[in-house]
């Protein structure tokens, strides 16, 4: 599996090549002015709904303020920091849909589970949603099968299945380690 040391380093190579022929083209056809620099770049980029919202957001800053000078600086060091968000948020979106309790203990996974889910920019209900389906079959059925069901939409209803499935985990645990 590739390092995410390994996997920043493409996006970084990535985004100085988009801005670098970016920029060659608009120096070629003689375009001087940094706000329509910018605007000309926001225009080619499309991908995931992250990376169109950015670009709408920058574009309403961009679009609003009135300054002429320095920004295209600015405007490329946004794009790194922005884009560097946007692939740790995806790269934890597919962590969140990969990742399972397996053998481990109920703890390990949701401790696990709650680093990851911080950095993805999904809401409660999603992440609720993907932390019932990573766990272990039979302990999800207790939890569901038990006197008082979490819900599925606030950070209490989050934490509720967490401690839910930590504590039904652990008794289990302690009922056969005898």
């Amino acid at each position: 599996m590739e390092s995410d040391r390994n996997v920043w380093g493409r996006v970084k190579y990535c985004i100085e090549t988009f801005v670098r022929s970016i920029e060659f083209y608009l120096l070629s056809v003689g375009e001087s002015g940094d706000k329509e620099w910018i605007v000309y770049t926001l225009s080619k980029i499309k991908g995931t709904e992250a990376c169109d919202n950015w670009r709408d957001l920058i574009y309403q800053e961009i679009t609003a303020s009135n300054e002429e000078t320095g920004v295209w600086q600015e405007f490329t060091d946004k794009f790194q920091k922005g884009f560097t968000h946007i692939s740790n948020a995806e790269k934890a979106k597919n962590k969140l849909q990969k990742i399972s309790q397996g053998k481990n203990m109920a703890e390990e996974y949701v401790t696990q589970f709650k680093a990851i889910s911080m950095v993805s920019g999904l809401d409660y209900p999603t992440w609720i949603m993907f932390l019932k389906k990573g766990l272990a079959g039979n302990l999800r059925d207790k939890i569901y099968n038990s006197e008082i069901v979490p819900g599925n939409d606030t950070e209490k209803d989050f934490q509720e299945w967490c401690k839910k499935a930590c504590i039904l985990d652990y008794n289990w645990q302690i009922a056969h380690a005898e």
